[in-house]
């Protein structure tokens, strides 16, 4: 799994990252598998209720 640095501009920790993609919502294959994360930031208040 590679987090590219623009994942890390909201001040995610990588820690914090790896851990949402384990119950990740959205993810797109790419042609040679790799894992990339480009875009990481704190889940709003209006969207909690979807992950019930």
């Amino acid at each position: 799994m590679e987090i590219y640095q623009s994942a890390r501009k909201h001040g995610v920790a990588d820690g914090d990252i790896r851990h949402a993609v384990e119950g990740y919502l959205v993810a797109y294959p790419l042609d040679d598998g790799t894992e990339l994360i480009i875009h990481a930031m704190r889940m709003r208040p209006k969207y909690r209720d979807l992950l019930l």
